[in-house]
């Protein structure tokens, strides 16, 4: 008996519980590197969807207020996107801490419920947006033919956010279990859907009739309802720690209630980033298309860096949170200290391109003819350069104590960033005492970077996110 239950413990596949208490810092660098890489590669992915857009906007399309509204379109995007972490930032952290005290059970207890939620809330999603298409572009500054092809870009996508929904708790889901490699591939075929049928539909192919900027929003759509497809079929396939048993399922309260309890807070936190986004864009829409379409431009080159330290933050999650399952609180600190070295050597590396080579980097979006929008773009491009260390400590801090259950405290600094920072910096320095223009927003996104980061940094030396319960 003793020969075979060797035999069944050699041949059972290693999971991210087995490896955790790797020793030495050189075995832990190479774990944060392994299930960074994934992530980076899956957001790449993503980025040149992004890019794809803006060309197809900005230089296919050819018309300004296209590029403007392509702006945002995608931050609109990336609200309803942050509007799943009300059940994945607490499905995240308390299925890392099962999955690294090797309690299977529960955590596909938790999974399920996660699904579950992510169905009504999806529906609750998109029933809004549908709705309210509209106002959210006029709260955005975007009024005329700007505004109206954003309204009609929210109505299209939104037909798809069940599906959304369920790909981004499901594929968070994965990752905390460290299969970070399927939720790659998931997203390798969303993002290749996304591109090929947006540039089929947007300019026509045989048969198929150009549908312009309609074609771009339905090419979106089309991609979510093929990546919650594509994560089902992951999930209930399943893997030796993680797998959904069935898509029939039973309402949990106790277990509903544990996630909300971490997902609601957790959710606060990241709203307020993105809201505080959205109202920091209504305050650059005020300078005109130009500026917001050199904003837009600049933030598509800003975000590789900023892809760079959201891969780490999703490391340090979910090693933090398995290596705090297991009982290793020391542990989870030395894989929090690891992640930020490593984004901010990288993020700073990226600082370096920005300052000598901007110019380069913004003729990828931004048609010749519009020479206006590409020096401007440049020029904020060379400002963000200075605030690659905190844009770093700010991203992995915060993503290490989210896998900890700790999202209170980054709630609080978060908000204060934004609201006493960012936005009212923004106001002074685009209008309100000094009119620097699209120069004095990025000034004061520099000042709030700096605020979070030293803010997170401050709540990460200190120890009570280790005793944090979930």
């Amino acid at each position: 008996m003793a020969n075979s239950e060797e035999v069944d413990h050699v041949a059972r596949p290693r999971v991210l519980a087995d490896e955790i208490e790797a020793s030495g810092d050189r075995a832990r660098y190479r774990l944060i590197w392994r299930l960074a890489i994934p992530v980076l590669l899956q957001n790449f992915l993503g980025m040149f969807v992004g890019w794809s857009d803006s060309i197809l906007a900005g230089q296919i399309l050819g018309k300004e207020e296209y590029l403007a509204a392509g702006v945002v379109s995608g931050y609109l995007l990336w609200f309803m996107e942050s509007l799943g972490s009300v059940v994945y930032v607490g499905s995240q952290a308390i299925i890392s801490r099962l999955l690294g005290a090797r309690d299977s059970v529960q955590a596909n207890r938790v999974l399920a419920q996660s699904m579950l939620l992510s169905v009504l809330f999806g529906l609750v999603l998109g029933l809004g947006v549908f709705v309210t298409a509209d106002q959210a572009a006029a709260l955005m500054s975007q009024t005329g033919p700007a505004g109206l092809a954003v309204a009609q870009y929210l109505r299209i996508v939104s037909v798809s956010a069940v599906p959304m929904m369920i790909l981004v708790v499901g594929t968070t889901c994965l990752r905390a279990g460290g299969h970070n490699r399927s939720t790659m591939m998931i997203y390798l075929l969303v993002n290749a859907i996304n591109i090929a049928v947006s540039w089929i539909l947007a300019v026509g192919l045989g048969p198929i009739p150009a549908m312009g900027w309609v074609g771009i929003a339905t090419g979106t759509a089309i991609s979510f309802f093929v990546g919650g497809v594509a994560t089902l079929v992951t999930l209930i396939r399943g893997f030796v720690d993680l797998k959904l048993a069935s898509l029939i399922i039973a309402v949990d309260v106790v277990t509903i209630r544990r996630i909300l309890g971490i997902g609601i807070p957790g959710a606060a936190s990241s709203l307020v980033i993105v809201i505080c986004q959205l109202w920091f864009l209504a305050i650059i829409g005020r300078l005109g298309e130009t500026a917001t379409a050199a904003h837009g431009v600049a933030i598509r080159c800003e975000s590789m860096s900023w892809l760079w330290g959201e891969s780490f933050s999703i490391a340090a999650a979910t090693l933090v949170g398995q290596s705090l399952g297991a009982g290793r609180p020391l542990l989870a600190r030395r894989y929090g200290w690891g992640a930020l070295l490593l984004s901010t050597v990288v993020l700073c590396g990226m600082g370096l391109l920005f300052l000598l080579i901007a110019d380069q980097f913004v003729m990828i979006f931004a048609r010749a003819e519009a020479s206006a929008v590409r020096i401007e773009a440049a020029s904020v491009l060379r400002i963000i350069a200075l605030g690659m260390p905190a844009l770093s400590a700010s991203i992995v801090l915060t993503g290490a104590l989210r896998g900890a259950g700790d999202v209170t405290v980054p709630f609080l600094y978060n908000s204060v960033g934004m609201l006493a920072f960012r936005i009212p910096l923004a106001y002074a320095l685009t209008g309100g005492i000094w009119s620097l223009g699209l120069w004095g927003a990025w000034l004061a996104m520099v000042a709030d970077l700096y605020a979070r980061g030293l803010f997170s940094l401050a709540r990460f030396l200190a120890d009570g996110w280790l005793k944090r319960r979930v």
